[in-house]
């Protein structure tokens, strides 16, 4: 069979993720998921320059298909043969998310200063294991289609069949929107409704409600009791949600200050906590209603229907693995602090290390800062048939030759994607790639990004319109934007290469075009 030399094709860019974080998901992905689906992902490399990386996959392995190509079909084909393997990822999923938080919020809540450094590395140890756990169940929605779109593709073939009858009343990507829409709430959706569930009790109270007029939330902390039961439960819903901004690696922690703040600023701009309840509530009946008369509209036959379902618990799944690294990352800050502190080393250089190291570190003593500071500058995970490898320096920069990004011309004046979520919307663009950059975007702009994550919800909120380079029907920015009521189009792959600050567009997301103006 013809093969091709070895190059790697960047699938997917991010920012400030350590390289702990990617070698867990690695392993995952590399060593521990042939026992659910028959294969490791023997074809991965990630390229990290200060904690902004390139996850790129090995191209070539024969004329017909690569290797993510290959994955993907795994994973659909055992769906289709095993319908019951979409209740098994959905329950091991959830099972693994829930035992990784309540063992990091144990982490959280004790006092490390105590511990040995034996305890410290079984603590680590454990967790680390939970989160390979997590990362192997969590990441099979991505396996389904990441860069390939091979779920999103196929959803999209029957949909364009199932419209036609119905003279352009709905879209492909409108019906594709509704139907891929997420099965139950995501952490951040909770956290919304929890917040107005606050700001409810403050206005129903004329009390409170004056001590909340204040803009100095100082004097908001001095006025309320702190055994009431108001302050108790911002206190709860601050040890819940104060990872909303941590991302990978924080350093931002939210605190009872903060939300005291938003809540003062909300109950100044006089909006309603019940009202909000009650819209929030109102459109998640809506959103059933729609897609239980899409259904019957589209006359589904039971495999199509199947498919929809599929990608609609993908939606939730892909979202609650992303919170959930999120709240654990948040939660283990003391412990990576505390480990830090023993071993002379910064949190940043701790987490580039490989929990061998970390091991050998605390145990034996044994670390070399030269070589942590090499791959904080730049290293490469490769994961083949041989197992992970770990290379920095000279070694590194042999395989970041390898590795290639699709080209664009920039001077095109339309870009496709996949529609997301329907609307046609003129603006400014703004490219944000990570949270450092979302003070530049205004209400109204187009977001463009590589990717979206839970950190750029803030400006997602402030978007007419959302474009990614990346993603498919269960991707973050699909999700979102279907929560939002957000045009949206996914996966254009050139969109952050062709547009830039400035530049005005025009988006059509029901046909999943935007257009340079």
């Amino acid at each position: 069979m013809k093969t091709f030399k070895k190059k790697w094709k960047v699938a997917a860019k991010d920012e400030a993720s350590p390289l702990m974080h990617a070698l867990n998901y690695v392993e995952a992905a590399g060593m521990k998921m042939k026992k659910i689906i028959g294969l490791n992902d023997r074809n991965i490399l990630i390229d990290f320059h200060q904690a902004t990386w390139k996850y790129a996959l090995l191209t070539g392995w024969t004329i017909k298909e690569n290797g993510w190509q290959k994955l993907g079909n795994l994973v659909l084909n055992k769906l289709e043969k095993e319908p019951v393997f979409l209740k098994q990822i959905y329950l091991e999923t959830e099972k693994a998310v829930k035992k990784l938080i309540r063992k990091t919020e144990k982490a959280k809540k004790a006092n490390l200063s105590k511990f040995t450094n034996q305890k410290l590395y079984q603590t680590f140890k454990k967790i680390y294991e939970y989160w390979l756990e997590m990362n192997r169940w969590g990441g099979i929605p991505n396996l389904a289609d990441f860069e390939h779109f091979t779920l999103t593709n196929k959803l999209m073939a029957f949909l364009e069949k199932k419209v036609k009858p119905l003279r352009s009343k709905i879209s492909a990507g409108e019906a594709y929107g509704i139907l891929g829409s997420p099965i139950k709430r995501s952490k951040i959706q909770e956290s919304e409704m929890r917040f107005f569930r606050l700001l409810e009790k403050i206005q129903n109270n004329k009390k409170t409600l004056e001590i909340f007029k204040d803009k100095n939330p100082e004097v908001i902390i001095s006025k309320l009791s702190s055994l009431s039961p108001l302050f108790k439960a911002i206190q709860i819903h601050t040890q819940k949600y104060d990872w909303l901004s941590y991302h990978y690696d924080g350093p931002v922690i939210l605190d009872e200050k903060y939300f005291i703040e938003l809540l003062s600023s909300t109950v100044r701009q006089k909006i309603s906590g019940r009202r909000h309840l009650k819209k929030i509530v109102a459109q998640e009946i809506d959103n059933k209603r729609q897609k239980q008369s899409l259904l019957k509209q589209l006359k589904l036959d039971s495999q199509e229907k199947f498919w929809a379902h599929v990608a609609s618990v993908f939606s939730y799944l892909k979202g609650l693995r992303k919170d959930a690294v999120f709240m654990a990352s948040r939660n283990t800050d003391n412990l990576i602090k505390e480990i830090s502190k023993r071993l002379s080393l910064t949190p940043k250089q701790l987490r580039h290390l490989t929990p061998k190291e970390v091991k050998k570190a605390l145990l034996v003593g044994k670390i070399n800062v030269r070589l942590i500071n090499e791959r904080i500058n730049h290293c490469v995970t490769l994961c083949d048939d041989r197992g992970i490898k770990l290379f920095s320096g000279k070694a590194a920069e042999k395989y970041s030759k390898m590795i290639y990004e699709e080209k664009a011309d920039k001077n095109i004046k339309e870009i496709k994607g996949t529609p997301a979520y329907p609307g046609k919307v003129r603006a400014m663009v703004k490219l944000i790639a990570s949270a450092n950059e979302m003070s530049k975007m205004n209400q109204g702009d187009v977001l463009v990004s590589p990717a979206t994550n839970p950190n750029l919800v803030p400006a997602m909120k402030k978007a007419s319109a959302i474009v990614t380079d990346e993603g498919g029907v269960t991707c973050h920015a699909a999700i979102v934007s279907r929560e939002l009521k957000i045009p949206c189009v996914i996966g254009t792959k050139i969109a952050t290469k062709v547009l830039k600050d400035g530049d005005l567009v025009e988006v059509e997301a029901d046909k999943g075009v935007i257009k340079k103006i």
